[in-house]
């Protein structure tokens, strides 16, 4: 679930559109209520489009949306889903953090919760920059996984599992550090490509070698922060224990980041304060940044379309943040 994800669904502008959002315990024993509460909520969702248009226009809608449900994971599931459903298509995003439970009906999906996940699932990418192998891994608050779309690689040229040629005249030390270079290139052009399509602060696990390779290959791709050390061979639990500490300094400097830049547009005056003005200034395509309370709801669907749909962008906070705001606030472009 990205930021793709959520483009995706803004693009939606059908009727009946249905959103049905559940949370969910897959570690919990509250676990084997949850396929009782999914279907309590498509209940509600078929009650709902009944009294909104016709049976024979809300079939279809329905079918999609049981073809979602059915679709879920028990065993396996993230904290929340996140059911989308029209008389073609229909959708599920898993949710990394627990909502509450709604549905919805109209002629656009309801895209807060997706949007708050985005925003709150504190994601971000591992790379374990290593000869043998360089392995690549995207996490959120949750959990952490290997990538394996293009990763691991290995340097299998010269001066990685291939030997280097000897013989007068010619450096291997050179041999191994032009060899070195279009290995590390290749790996960055890689990771370029994943950070383009979703971008995400990327945390480096390097020898100090090897980060000035990545330094000179990807100049623009600063890391978020660095661990030294050789790791190639660590497992997936090992990584996020090793990065854990790295990642939730970066997100707090973020979130303390945040309510300076909220404190900024105050004082230039470029600021809207509680969810009527920060809904207004989304409505006329005012808003730079939109801080929205962490329970998104009901008041919160149209802010989060006007902001994304007009080049704006979304984070949601706690109390801490937004009480001296009345619950919500935006940073305006003018």
């Amino acid at each position: 679930m990205d930021r793709r994800d959520l483009d995706e669904l803004l693009q939606v502008h059908e009727w009946p559109a249905v959103t049905l959002v559940a949370p969910l315990h897959p570690t919990d024993p509250q676990q084997e209520t949850d396929p009782l509460t999914v279907k309590r909520l498509v209940a509600e969702a078929e009650r709902a489009l009944h009294a909104a248009t016709s049976r024979r226009e809300a079939a279809p809608v329905l079918e999609h949306l049981g073809r979602a449900a059915a679709g879920i994971d028990w065993r396996h599931a993230d904290q929340g889903v996140a059911l989308f459903a029209t008389t073609a298509r229909h959708w599920r995003v898993d949710l990394p953090e627990r909502p509450d439970p709604r549905v919805a009906v109209g002629a656009t999906l309801a895209v807060s919760e997706v949007a708050r996940a985005v925003s709150r699932a504190r994601r971000y990418r591992v790379l374990v920059l290593t000869e043998r192998p360089t392995r690549l891994f995207e996490g959120n608050r949750h959990r952490l996984s290997e990538v394996r779309d293009g990763f691991p690689m290995v340097h299998d040229a010269a001066g990685g599992e291939t030997r280097l040629v000897g013989g007068f005249g010619q450096s291997p030390s050179k041999q191994r550090d032009y060899e070195h270079r279009r290995f590390f290139a290749e790996v960055a052009r890689r990771v370029r490509d994943a950070a383009t399509a979703d971008p995400l602060p990327l945390f480096l696990v390097a020898v100090p070698r090897y980060e000035a390779f990545w330094r000179e290959a990807a100049p623009a791709m600063r890391p978020a922060a660095t661990v030294h050390g050789s790791w190639d061979t660590l497992p997936v639990a090992a990584v996020e224990e090793l990065v854990r500490p790295h990642v939730d300094r970066w997100f707090s400097a973020r979130d303390a980041a945040l309510a300076a830049r909220i404190d900024a547009a105050r004082s230039a005056k470029r600021y809207a304060g509680g969810l009527a003005e920060v809904a207004a200034a989304a409505r006329d395509g005012e808003v730079a940044l939109a801080v929205l309370p962490e329970r998104a709801g009901d008041g919160t669907d149209g802010i989060v379309r006007d902001v994304l749909t007009t080049g704006g962008s979304i984070e949601f906070a706690g109390p801490a943040v937004l009480d001296p705001c009345g619950g919500a606030a935006a940073v305006l472009r003018w």
